[in-house]
């Protein structure tokens, strides 16, 4: 069953992907395939111009190779425009497989008729072990593009008052050769499939890994890492744009005591619960809140100048007032922050880690002076 179905074992959405992707590589080989035959057939159809022949016109062979050049302009101007995975729908599959399928019985057309001689059969055994070699089709889908073209040559055969023994030796060399591409092809898309699926698997673990390079793994909020790559783009926005930038740093007050008193657990979770706190309070998308170390926080805001940015550090410090998270051994008996401010419009000629260090400058003044307030620089 596998055999006939090689992606019977995976999930709807994995099926679509790797049906797309199997898609999208064959209309890329195809638009290739097409180039070539349109110009091998235009040069053969070009010889029977140039010849003296009179009754060209009438010859099959000749008529055949019209249809096939104009089938391969179409379908490069159709089909294989589409450049990106994203532009493939499965509407261009059934084309892919349709203009497959008619390349080969053009082949097919061909061998028929002159079905005793062994080079022109030999263009349709090439176009087989071709198609089956640099295409990926499942066992239906190549069973699909073959059966056109095995049941008119079948026919042509059935239908012989006298079957020499080239003719014979034809069929069976069109039977066998296409036997063993039917099964290459098969095996072949299902080794792609499994390919695909180790992909995404891959592309999930780089995610994964992503995601853990650069957020804290206790609140889930961006890390350090994070931060100093999106400050550097946020410090080359303020250049290019002359527009303002303000970063907050948060420090926790007494954090150490409260663990001693509470336990790490419950440092832990008061982490957590101000992580969710300052998240909540950044009301615009490009704002954003970063664990900078142990219990110390660092808030970005681009196109906010110093005068917004002590509007959000108040609404910060209000929101950690209004939690009530006790905290016996503080002087405020709840835990709170001091808070320190720098704001800038950037210059190439600024030093960008010198807006860092007012902030933590400015957070430290709030520590001297008594904690829980905000100081800026």
């Amino acid at each position: 069953m596998k055999f006939i179905n090689p992606l019977l074992d995976y999930d709807e959405s994995l099926k679509e992907k790797i049906r797309k992707q199997i898609t999208f590589n064959n209309i890329k080989v195809l638009k290739v395939f097409a180039i070539l035959s349109f110009f091998i057939n235009l040069i053969i159809v070009a010889i029977y111009l140039k010849s003296n022949t009179e009754n060209y016109l009438s010859s099959s062979d000749f008529i055949i190779r019209i249809f096939w050049v104009l089938s391969g302009f179409i379908y490069f101007f159709i089909v294989g425009k589409h450049n990106t995975l994203d532009s493939v729908t499965k509407k261009h599959k059934y084309i892919f497989l349709f203009t497959a399928s008619l390349s080969l019985f053009y082949t097919a057309l061909i061998t028929a008729s002159t079905i005793s001689g062994y080079g022109y059969s030999s263009v349709f055994i090439i176009n087989v072990m071709l198609s089956c070699t640099l295409f990926y089709f499942s066992f239906i889908e190549i069973v699909a593009v073959l059966l056109p073209s095995f049941i008119y040559i079948f026919f042509l055969i059935s239908t012989m008052n006298t079957i020499n023994l080239n003719t014979q030796n034809t069929f069976i060399n069109i039977i066998a050769i296409s036997l063993i591409s039917v099964t290459y092809s098969t095996i072949s898309y299902k080794r792609k499939a499994t390919l695909i699926d180790y992909q995404e698997i891959l592309l999930k673990n780089n995610k994964v890994l992503e995601h853990l390079s650069e957020f804290d793994g206790l609140t889930q909020i961006p890390n350090r890492r994070n931060f100093n790559k999106t400050f550097d783009l946020e410090w080359a926005h303020s250049i290019r744009e002359s527009s303002p930038l303000s970063l907050i740093m948060i420090d926790v007050d007494d954090f150490k005591l409260y663990n001693d008193t509470y336990g790490h657990l419950a440092g832990d979770d008061c982490l957590k619960n101000l992580s969710s706190i300052f998240t909540k309070t950044l009301n615009r998308e490009i704002d954003q809140v970063f664990r900078y170390g142990g219990e110390e926080f660092m808030v970005i805001l681009p196109n906010t100048d110093l005068k917004g940015a002590l509007k959000v550090a108040d609404k910060i410090k209000n929101n950690i007032s209004n939690e009530n998270i006790t905290h016996s051994k503080s002087i405020y008996t709840n835990i709170t922050a001091s808070i320190g401010l720098s704001s800038i419009i950037a210059s190439p000629n600024d030093d960008k880690y010198a807006l860092i260090e007012n902030a933590d400058k400015a957070m430290y003044n709030s520590k001297k002076n008594g904690k829980n307030q905000i100081s800026y620089l």
